[in-house]
């Protein structure tokens, strides 16, 4: 039996008609997964199907819910230069301030790893799609650098090392050029995510939720399969094994992301979205309850690690359980007809 093959252009995946195709044996996500060069099957696009379709209904419910998470955040950066202006009046105050201060940045940090798994929807060889949703942050493209929400959070520290004492005027020079150096990390934060958002922004026409995104239902359902397996597979181990002890709450957050995803946020009492969990169980039952008791695994570790950061058995848990998610998620796709193609 063969598949049925459509190109959506902007991203790389197969879409088939046949249930439960036979999956690759060792999958590995990736966020720049191997292209499908199908040129012939290009003619096949038929674009957006009914805006009644469950797959529309998914695809609009996940732009919706990247919305509103990429303005949160960017939302949540405000508030944190809010609360530094209020600060930076003076020494004491700047000591006094500096616990709200940390607070909103936790939460906008927290709000933009929980839309991270956006960046991955893109296809990195489209400059178009690059630039409707931006990486402000390098998650697709590592390179070592500290981004800026990083460099945020290193200077917020070393504000508070320099508060930590008597501030005499050798300390207060200090304190000038360390609030000078959070000022521009705070800058850069606040432009990137502003532009996370613009490319979620709904009524929009020109931005990557209109022109990529929602350009075809099925296609968006492929994307969004394609960024929750390169956070599992890919983004997720990596920081699992980092030295960094104080990441727990990281993890965490991008495992509360995969989760909103795949299931559904609650938006009222009672309400929650059209989810990839909704289509999966329509399609096999079966399939649906492996992915969401994995799911519920991972994040249940990922929790215990949070509360309790150094937990090494929580830990060495936590990354077959990745394994696993991958797997699993990779399989919820097969049982919609889509292969996520990747490459080691």
């Amino acid at each position: 039996m063969g598949f049925s093959l459509v190109v959506v252009p902007g991203c790389r995946w197969q879409v088939g008609e046949v249930p439960l195709p036979t999956p690759t044996p060792s999958p590995t996500a990736t966020p720049t997964p191997t292209p499908v060069t199908l040129a012939a099957a290009a003619a096949d696009v038929t674009g957006a199907p009914s805006e009644n379709s469950l797959n529309a209904q998914v695809a609009t419910a996940s732009a919706d819910l990247f919305a509103a998470t990429t303005s949160e955040a960017s939302k949540n950066a405000s508030n944190l230069r809010d609360a530094l202006s209020t600060a930076q009046e003076g020494g004491e105050s700047l000591a006094d301030n500096l616990a709200q201060v940390k607070k909103s940045l936790k939460a906008t940090r927290s709000a933009y790893l929980k839309s991270e798994a956006a960046v991955f929807f893109v296809d990195p060889d489209s400059t178009a799609e690059l630039l409707s949703q931006p990486d402000p942050f390098g998650a697709g493209s590592p390179d070592g650098e500290a981004s800026a929400l990083d460099e945020l959070q290193s200077a917020l520290s070393g504000l508070e090392a320099l508060l930590d004492g008597p501030l005499d005027s050798s300390r207060a020079a200090d304190l000038l050029v360390k609030a000078r150096s959070v000022s521009t990390a705070l800058e850069k934060t606040e432009t990137g995510l502003a532009l996370m958002f613009e490319a979620w922004r709904p009524g929009e026409t020109a931005n990557f939720r209109a022109e990529y995104f929602l350009a075809s239902s099925e296609g968006a359902v492929a994307r969004i399969f394609q960024g929750l397996m390169a956070v599992t597979g890919d983004v997720l181990p990596v920081v699992l094994t980092a030295e960094e002890q104080d990441n727990a709450a990281d993890i965490a957050s991008r495992f509360a992301g995969v989760r909103d995803v795949y299931l559904g946020k609650e938006v009222s009492a009672g309400e929650i979205r059209p989810s990839l969990h909704a289509l999966v169980e329509r399609a096999s039952p079966l399939q649906a309850a492996l992915t969401r008791a994995s799911l519920a695994r991972a994040v249940a570790l990922a929790s215990v690690l949070e509360i309790t950061p150094d937990n090494e058995a929580a830990k060495s848990q936590l990354s077959p359980a990745l394994q696993d998610l991958t797997r699993q998620l990779e399989l919820a796709a097969n049982s919609l007809g889509i292969v996520i193609v990747t490459e080691d």
